[in-house]
């Protein structure tokens, strides 16, 4: 046999082959998160007042003392 009969012979496998199982889509799904009633709290930093939700966290950084990020344990965001 020569190349082109054995390339041949290897698409017709795979295109045989690779049909068997049925496709099924699947449905659109959205994440549940459930929020607890908002209770705010006000922080100050430099020359700004942020109101931050109870849940959140302050995390202050190194490298600018006005720099925050506002960091949700519970949901990892």
């Amino acid at each position: 046999m020569n190349f082109i009969q054995k390339l041949i012979l290897c698409l017709g496998f795979l295109l045989f082959s690779s049909c068997e199982e049925e496709y099924f889509p699947k449905p659109f799904g959205h994440f549940r998160i459930d929020i607890n009633k908002a209770n705010y709290k006000d922080y100050s930093n430099c020359s700004y007042t942020l109101s931050i939700n109870d849940m959140a966290r302050v995390l202050k950084k190194k490298s600018n003392k006005c720099w925050v990020d506002v960091y949700y344990p519970k949901f990892k965001a």
